[in-house]
């Protein structure tokens, strides 16, 4: 039987897929891979996310799993919360750089602390593990785009 891993995207006979994003200390966090919006699904162990098990979806009703597929990276989207899976670095993914050479880069910028804005920081596509929705482009979109962006990789 072939179990789920973090990052595996498990999709369910209702047509709701869903990523398996956190390891809390009593269960895993999962993400509609659609809407970005949280999913409770009441696991506690991977080895209870294989095809044709059930989990608790939205709601009180339970759905069968159908399929489980390693993460696909075009799925990043940016405005998603994410961190970096070597240093723990969190933040908003704010930009995406993509090289000729295949080598793609994603922008996190931290919350603020204390007032004080800090840097974006750019970490290659592999690195980057998205803990849930943060915002939405529409939400930060203007009618005339704004100038230089001050935190390019240099």
């Amino acid at each position: 039987m072939e179990y789920a891993k973090l990052n595996d995207i498990v999709e369910l006979e209702n047509g709701l897929k869903m990523k398996i994003c956190n390891d809390y200390d009593d269960y895993f966090k999962t993400v509609d891979i659609e809407s970005g919006e949280d999913v409770t699904t009441i696991i506690y162990n991977l080895d209870e996310y294989y095809v044709g098990n059930e989990v608790w979806g939205y709601g009180s009703s339970k759905h069968e799993i159908i399929s489980i597929k390693e993460e696909n990276k075009s799925m990043i989207k940016l405005g998603q919360k994410a961190k970096d899976k070597v240093t723990g670095f969190e933040g908003i993914l704010v930009g995406k750089i993509e090289y000729l050479f295949g080598c793609n880069q994603y922008g996190l910028a931290p919350e603020a602390k204390d007032g004080k804005v800090n840097d974006t920081h750019w970490f290659d596509e592999g690195r980057i593990e998205i803990l849930g929705t943060g915002i939405l482009p529409e939400e930060v979109r203007v009618e005339k785009n704004g100038g230089v962006n001050r935190d390019c990789p240099r």
